[in-house]
């Protein structure tokens, strides 16, 4: 995991703060597929503590970061297939709320701030190879069958150990039938993807359209010398981003995924080159 958590603060003429970005890596899904009410799950706490803490008129905000395989403990495959799992509950989301903004909190105070800083934007479109599917004939059939499959074992009265493994197939199917279909509107198998960098005084944020692994902004952070707010899911939404090894283990993030083990090193490449761009720049 990422344990860092990004924090950029505005204060008032005075040196009041008056508004704060927290920029940390984790789904926001403590809160459970029996949960059908629209909610911030935990990052609404920590605004609600943050704003609370700083008085009237202050704000916060809450960006997450390349949190494509990292939750607050449960199972991914699980949850998509509905299964419930104890802890997820709101007195759990205000808890780590909570946690996380005691950190923010602690750490306002230390963080320097300028009467002037430099501001850049840039971005470029890269394209990512998108994974090749069979024809939409054939991931119909697979979910076809996968279904019926599912439908038997539930009519039959099947135990819980057999039929999650048929949802989690079931589940699987409808993904790739999905994606198939999108890859009939990509003649040449690739898929457009915008990564925009903004460069503040020192700090480079970067927003990527996508559920990044966390080992590539690890990869990232570790090869450069100036803070790095990986901003996910932002500017658009164009599902997993895995790193390369994880193609080899599988899982819902994976089979998920619509480009290849390649978008690693394609996205790696294009935000190096966005960060010289903008550090190479007259400071």
């Amino acid at each position: 995991m990422d344990d860092e958590v990004g924090i950029i603060k505005v204060v008032s003429p005075e040196g009041q703060p008056r508004g704060v970005l927290i920029n940390h890596a984790c789904h926001p899904t403590v809160l459970g597929p029996d949960n059908l009410l629209m909610t911030g799950d935990f990052p609404a706490f920590v605004i609600q503590r943050i704003e609370t803490a700083l008085g009237t008129g202050s704000f916060a905000l809450f960006v997450n970061g390349a949190q494509g395989n990292i939750s607050t403990g449960h199972s991914s495959e699980l949850s998509a297939i509905g299964i419930i799992t104890p802890g997820r509950t709101f007195e759990r989301a205000e808890e780590l709320g909570h946690r996380l903004a005691e950190v923010v909190l602690a750490a306002l105070p230390t963080i320097p701030t300028f009467d002037d800083l430099r501001l850049s934007v840039s971005s470029a479109t890269i394209h990512l190879p998108f994974n090749r599917y069979p024809p939409r004939a054939e991931t119909t059939a697979a979910l076809s069958a996968a279904q019926s499959d599912l439908d038997a074992l539930e009519r039959s009265g099947a135990a819980p150990g057999q039929i999650g493994p048929a949802k989690t197939r079931r589940l699987y199917a409808s993904i790739r039938n999905f994606y198939a279909l999108e890859a009939e509107a990509l003649p040449d198998g690739r898929l457009p993807t915008e990564i925009q960098a903004i460069r503040l005084g020192s700090a480079l944020l970067v927003a990527v359209p996508g559920e990044l692994f966390v080992e590539i902004a690890l990869r990232l952070k570790a090869e450069t010398d100036h803070p790095l707010f990986i901003m996910g899911i932002t500017n658009g939404y164009m599902g997993y981003l895995p790193n390369r090894d994880a193609y080899r283990s599988g899982g819902y993030e994976v089979v998920s995924a619509k480009v290849t083990e390649a978008a690693e090193d394609l996205l790696v490449g294009a935000i190096r080159d966005l960060d010289r761009r903008l550090f190479s720049e007259a400071a």
